[in-house]
């Protein structure tokens, strides 16, 4: 049991943080990530795939997605819905341009997407599958339904110009 006066070791902030239901109590584990350093990423990896399935679970990607359709949302208005998700300002923390961690990157441990991760070798020369925070949102319950939106919010986050419109194979400029 943590008491009130009690120093926390950054594992221990991240954890009561990700314990919070408020949003910018979840998004300040992600800046315990980036000051921590290197290693400490290193070393809690699955505790950083799992800061990213609750950053997901604070905004109701389903709920957007029929209100987005049923509203008949303009571009822009998508777009803006997306840049108050959590998700959105996680990748824009950890991966945006200007952002700053200790150590190594969030992208050499964690690469934001399925494609631009990097095979790893195991000792005996085996490939290994190295995840991403794209693998990582596919256990999400809401992926299935509400995956594009989600993998939109990480692109916009790190400042990718390429986000894919909802009904089409079209590529707008952000």
């Amino acid at each position: 049991m943590i008491e009130e006066d009690d120093v926390l070791t950054p594992k221990q902030l991240v954890e009561v943080c990700l314990s919070s239901e408020k949003k910018e109590l979840i998004l300040r584990a992600f800046d315990v990530f980036a000051w921590g350093g290197d290693v400490f990423r290193r070393c809690n990896k699955s505790l950083l795939e799992s800061a990213w399935l609750k950053a997901a679970s604070q905004d109701d990607w389903v709920m957007m997605r029929q209100v987005s359709e049923r509203d008949g949302w303009s571009d822009d208005q998508y777009l803006e819905a997306l840049q108050n998700t959590a998700l959105y300002l996680a990748s824009n923390r950890c991966y945006g341009e200007g952002s700053e961690c200790v150590g190594g990157t969030f992208e050499e441990l964690l690469p934001l997407l399925y494609e631009e991760r990097e095979q790893e070798l195991d000792f005996t020369g085996k490939e290994m599958e190295m995840p991403s925070v794209e693998t990582t949102l596919m256990q999400h319950p809401d992926y299935v339904d509400a995956g594009e939106a989600m993998l939109a919010a990480l692109r916009m986050g790190k400042c990718l110009v390429e986000v894919f419109e909802k009904d089409s194979n079209d590529v707008m400029e952000v």
